[in-house]
């Protein structure tokens, strides 16, 4: 799941190593969030033409005196997208139909009734898409960590494997040879890391 790097899917903006509940969740059942480079929200397009969108058809037609004016109204600019707008990538279908020809697993009454409180952090991936800084770092869950200034400006992939506690980062000139490690380093998590459940693993 591409995402951007809000503190509610990174896990705040001090504390280091700090897995927030949306990556817990991710990882219980079996999802890689993938956190787009920080502060290029084009690299989310999808996502910042609804927000266009949003301004051009509710935001800027209105006039709000209140918050609760706002809440109140939201909801039909929400109704209208799903069951009216049809995005260019949806090809003439709305994403209320396009929606209801994807299938949509759901959890289980037994998987619900086995959901852990609070959410521990389970097996699996978590990936970083990096620009390098003009002193060859990165920045990952409010950590630096050296990557090396001949890549000053690169963008590098670096990816978090929980239940090896190992940080790997990956660098490809283009798009035309393979991803090779460039740097690799332990990364300790300090609390156990729960197994991925075989019902919750992907093919």
């Amino acid at each position: 799941m591409q995402i951007d790097n809000d503190s509610a899917f990174s896990g705040g903006g001090k504390a280091k190593r700090t897995f927030s509940q949306f990556v817990r969740l991710c990882l219980h059942v079996g999802v890689e969030p993938i956190f787009l480079p920080v502060a290029e929200p084009e690299r989310n397009g999808d996502i910042e033409s609804l927000n266009r969108l949003w301004n051009r058809a509710f935001w800027n037609r209105r006039r709000f005196k209140t918050l609760a004016q706002v809440r109140r109204t939201a909801p039909d600019f929400s109704q209208w997208y799903l069951t009216h707008y049809a995005p260019p990538k949806l090809h003439g279908q709305t994403p209320a139909r396009a929606r209801a020809a994807q299938p949509r697993p759901k959890l289980t009454a037994s998987q619900q009734r086995d959901w852990p409180s609070p959410l521990p952090i389970t097996a699996g991936r978590v990936h970083f898409i990096r620009q390098v800084s003009a002193e060859g770092t990165i920045s990952i869950l409010n950590e630096t960590w050296p990557v090396g200034k001949r890549l000053t400006g690169r963008y590098v992939w670096a990816t978090i494997t929980t239940h090896t506690r190992r940080l790997t980062i990956y660098y490809r000139r283009s798009v035309k040879v393979a991803w090779r490690i460039i740097k690799e380093r332990e990364y300790a998590i300090n609390e156990p890391v729960a197994r991925l459940k075989s019902k919750f693993k992907r093919k």
